[in-house]
Formats: structure tokens, sequence, C-alpha cells
């Protein structure tokens, strides 16, 4: 299968760990996975607002930049690789309108392709409405309540979407360990014999977990 190449610009604002979870799980899915984010890109200053700076394109200003855009990184993938799943998760309408609006902008779509879903739903409905299935990728960047992040990760665990190979992407994960959305969450997957820390990217506010089989 041929290496996944990724449009730098998909990743300003983030980066490494963007690059390193979707590489992963599309080589060991066979560019198949499973993958589900939950809080979408909600801010469009970084599309509409003329750019700051001439070398950056007009689309990576603003929230592009801060937020990085994940939810525009995934969709491109599921229309390079039209066997990915690809599902969108926001609490608030008003939000998937907004990334519903810029993912049809820049991807240059009438219709996005059947294999990405916007949904508007409670993260915690939306798992217990799921079917079965592994999620490849989860991607939380939900709420801001540090108990949010851990519920929306212990309904996905226990709902067993979450299986050895799962990678788990947390955002708004400072270096200082009493600040940000996993002050809850990050200290119960370190004491966990399920989950290992794949890549350790705080100086971007991001962590990549791995669900290992401890019975393997």
């Amino acid at each position: 299968m041929q290496d996944l190449t990724i449009p730098d610009l998909l990743l300003v604002g983030r980066g490494e760990a963007l690059r390193t979870a979707l590489k992963v799980v599309h080589n060991e899915t066979n560019a198949s996975p499973v993958i589900v984010e939950i809080g979408v890109l909600r801010d469009p200053s970084g599309w509409r607002e003329p750019p700051e700076n001439p070398v950056i394109p007009n689309h990576l200003q603003g929230a592009a930049r801060s937020d990085g855009w994940s939810s525009l990184l995934w969709a491109w993938y599921a229309t390079e690789h039209p066997k990915a799943k690809v599902q969108l998760v926001d609490i608030q309408q008003g939000c998937i309108d907004v990334c519903s609006t810029i993912l049809h902008e820049q991807l240059a779509v009438f219709e996005l392709p059947e294999n990405i879903t916007l949904v508007c739903n409670d993260a915690v409905a939306f798992f217990l409405e799921l079917p079965p299935c592994k999620i490849d990728l989860l991607y939380l960047d939900g709420g801001d309540e540090p108990t949010q992040m851990m519920d929306h990760f212990t309904s996905a665990s226990t709902l067993n979407f979450l299986q050895p190979g799962s990678r788990l992407l947390l955002d708004d994960i400072p270096a200082d360990p009493n600040r940000g959305k996993g002050t809850i969450l990050v200290p119960h997957l370190r004491e966990s014999k399920d989950w290992i820390l794949e890549l350790d990217d705080t100086d971007h506010c991001q962590m990549l977990w791995k669900r290992v089989d401890i019975d393997a």
C-alpha cells in the first residue's frame, strides 16, 4: 500500500499528533479506518477573514491555525479513501452547520461523500446509538470540562468501541498536568494497563494513546 501523504496545509495549527494518528490507522486498516471526532470545527474566522500573513492561505488563518481544523483533515482523507468512514459529532447544531459549510467549500463538493457523516448529538447519546464497530481513531475535542472528556471516553470504552489497536487522540492537553481537558482522563490512562502513550505532543496540546491487548 502506498504511504499516506498529507498536505502540510491541513496540519497547520497542530501537526505531528494528527499526522501520526492518521498515518497509523491508514496503514493498519489498509486505508479503511473508522474515525470519530467529538467536537467539530466551529469557528469560520480562518475561512472568511482576509489573511494577516500573505504567505499563509486565507483558509488557514484564525481558527484554522489555533484549532487545527481537524474536521477538514478527516474529511479530506475520506474523500481520498472511499473505504474509510468518518463521523463528525457535535452537540450544537450551529457548529455542525459551520463545519458542513466549510467542508463543502474547501473540498469543492456539492454533496459530501456517503462515508462522511455530520451528527448533531451529545457524545454519550451518539455512542449509545452507534451500531457495534471498532473505532480505529477517536478524537476527543468536545466540551471544556475535564469531566466531559472522561465521560466521552468512558462511554466509548464501556460500549466496546475502543478495542486493541484503537487510537485515542486527545486535544487541549497542555504540558502542565493541572490544566486542560485531560486532568481526569490522562491520569486514568497512565494508570491503565490497557493503554500506552504513543505520542506526547503537549507542546501542541495533544496526546495520542494506543489501546493494547494485555492478553496477547
